[in-house]
């Protein structure tokens, strides 16, 4: 939460400082392709429904930790207030522990994933420095390797969910610029793995929320 309220506040004080500096106009008609690199909190607001033998656990839940990672994103304007974007990220890594009547299992394992999304933007105040915008896509929880803790044979399916994006560009010339961004995505996966119990290893699985919040500050450059 620490790590979440400090870039809430970094992104917040961003934004008031580049609504600050007032809008002066831009010409970006010919500039139609944006590059956008930035480092990213991501704030996982998970739910777990865990069933071990076939029966569910009462009371049982997972708890995910939460990253700081870099994305990369392409965006191509067909007009000055609409694009659409491509996002892309470094693999990041979490841990999973057990929650509510499972918090005595502790760490369960470790899950690497990556996050890509496609997103459609409006763009609003589109020739002045400061320009927010509103978009919506899909995003795609793409799991790369997955390692066991107290569980073992720890497998989490990839998945489809959806994605709102929110943010503001600043310009600093006519190709360079900042930009603070939040998204928040609904993401639900599987998971399956073997429970260790007083009568030997028994199978088990969940159904797990991940519904993710993402804090965002980079810089950006168009062609």
């Amino acid at each position: 939460m620490e790590l979440q309220r400090t870039v809430a506040t970094i992104l917040t004080a961003t934004a008031l400082a580049l609504v600050a500096q007032g809008s002066h106009a831009q010409d970006f008609s010919d500039r139609k392709v944006e590059l956008k690199a930035g480092l990213t909190g991501v704030f996982f607001d998970e739910a777990a429904t865990v069933s071990i033998g076939g029966a569910e656990v009462p009371g049982g839940d997972a708890r995910i930790d939460d990253n700081v990672t870099a994305i990369f994103e392409v965006g191509y304007f067909f007009r000055p207030e609409v694009s659409v974007w491509l996002g892309l990220g470094l693999p990041a890594t979490t841990s999973l522990s057990g929650a509510g009547s499972l918090e005595a299992f502790g760490h369960l394992g470790d899950v690497t994933y990556g996050a890509p999304s496609l997103t459609l933007r409006y763009h609003f105040n589109t020739d002045g420095r400061v320009s927010p915008y509103l978009g919506a896509g899909a995003v795609y929880g793409l799991i790369l390797d997955e390692e066991d803790g107290a569980l073992s044979d720890v497998s989490v399916d990839s998945g489809w969910g959806t994605m709102l994006v929110a943010g503001i560009d600043y310009a600093i010339d006519d190709r360079w610029g900042a930009f603070a961004e939040v998204k928040k995505s609904w993401l639900e996966t599987d998971t399956r793995f073997t429970a260790p119990t007083g009568g030997g290893p028994v199978s088990g699985g969940s159904k797990l929320t991940l519904d993710p919040v993402t804090l965002t500050l980079g810089v950006s450059y168009r062609f």
